[in-house]
């Protein structure tokens, strides 16, 4: 929660300063931001009781030892199965990461260039936009933390490999909105911004299907001895999905058209979706007995 409401507040004052003042006062904003947390962080830990750094101490660390320790009894085919899974979601996050980070990048320029910005007679900064996601994340975080508990209470929690799948599908329904905000913006006329705070909506619902669904599973998981290995491979791929997204925009004037651009993201993360869906079709007996070790 503390990230988002970084990011929350972080466009809308660097965004102010950088579109209204000057950008060399946005940058420099940002730069004195990150200074006071990493100071904040260091001053901070300094008041905690030497005992909150000791493990030992520590009883969720040591409920998670004990976890770790039952999962290094268990047989190395069963160990290797886990790995596997792990491997295979971090891959699949790749997919939704590439479409995720358009927000960052194309879509930016998008509110820059095609989006009309005004909202009760004020022309906002295309960069206010980008407080939009950490802002739905604040408000739908603890309703979707309410459904899951409400869903696991009656049995009915989908496993994390349907949550990735599912987020994924959002993903594409979300590009699928701005495909008809592009076909719009092809015609010459300004886009609401309504069009993109409801992509930004659906791609914040999809990121919390996904994202720490995948980064709790990894940690639960991995078998003992590999948890930071196996995070690594997450956050790789994590990394390639940015870079990915980052080359990706640079196609956004080279492609023909602005819609046939956003398709991309449409047929990318539907298709990603149905191919995890087959892998768990295909594989779903060893998946489900190895989901099943973790409750």
């Amino acid at each position: 929660m503390g990230i988002n409401l970084g990011g929350l507040l972080g466009p809308l004052f660097c965004g102010f300063l950088a579109e209204w003042v000057d950008w060399h006062l946005g940058f420099f904003a940002a730069g004195v931001g990150m200074g006071i947390g990493v100071l904040i962080f260091y001053f901070g830990t300094k008041r905690f009781e030497t005992k909150v750094w000791d493990w030992k101490e520590s009883p969720r660390l040591i409920s998670l030892e004990s976890q770790k320790s039952n999962l290094s009894q268990d047989s190395p085919h069963l160990n290797s199965q886990r790995i596997y899974l792990i491997v295979l979601l971090s891959f699949f996050s790749i997919f939704f990461w590439m479409s995720f980070e358009q927000m960052g990048s194309s879509l930016n320029l998008f509110a820059l260039r095609y989006t009309d910005r005004h909202v009760f007679g004020l022309e906002i900064p295309a960069s206010f936009l980008q407080s939009v996601n950490p802002l739905f994340i604040l408000l739908l975080a603890p309703v979707l933390s309410f459904f899951w508990g409400k869903l696991s209470q009656r049995n009915l929690d989908p496993n994390p490999v349907v949550k990735f799948a599912i987020g994924l599908f959002i993903m594409g329904l979300g590009f699928l909105i701005m495909v008809f905000a592009s076909e719009l913006a092809e015609s010459g006329a300004l886009v609401s911004v309504w069009f993109l705070i409801a992509v930004y909506f659906w791609n914040t619902v999809s990121e919390l299907f996904l994202s720490p669904v995948g980064l709790s599973f990894v940690s639960k998981t991995a078998p003992q001895g590999k948890t930071s290995l196996l995070m690594g491979v997450w956050f790789l791929c994590t990394a390639f999905g940015h870079y990915l997204a980052g080359i990706l925009s640079g196609f956004q004037r080279k492609m023909g058209s602005l819609s046939d651009f956003y398709s991309v993201f449409v047929i990318s993360s539907i298709l990603a979706g149905f191919a995890l869906l087959g892998i768990y079709y295909l594989k779903r007996k060893e998946i489900q007995f190895v989901l099943k070790r973790e409750t």
